[in-house]
């Protein structure tokens, strides 16, 4: 349910002009009970309907992940927007136009 929840901003961004701080922060703060269901389950005991992984290794496994994404992130650069697309994407004009450019 929740994968599904925070698909909305991402599709009201992308298909729909939704402003992309408000997009943002939809996703942001559906992320926080997504990631406690997440570690609920996969945490809790089979008699509390959980995977009974244990919250310790359900926590490890976690940061390992974090860890590797953020590596990847660091190595490839993919996340670092080129400057021909920011320009492309308005952004430019727009703090132009608010510094008085």
């Amino acid at each position: 349910m929740f994968f599904f929840i925070i698909l909305i901003p991402a599709a009201a961004w992308k298909w729909f002009g939704l402003n992309s701080v408000v997009a943002f922060w939809f996703a942001y703060v559906v992320t926080r009970p997504l990631g406690a269901s997440f570690a609920d389950y996969f945490g809790r005991p089979h008699s509390l309907s959980g995977a009974n992984f244990g919250s310790g290794r359900v926590a490890v496994i976690v940061a390992i992940a974090v860890a590797i994404l953020v590596g990847y992130l660091s190595v490839t650069r993919r996340d670092i927007q080129r400057p021909d697309e920011y320009e492309a994407s308005g952004v430019a004009e727009v703090n132009d136009d608010v510094l008085g450019r």
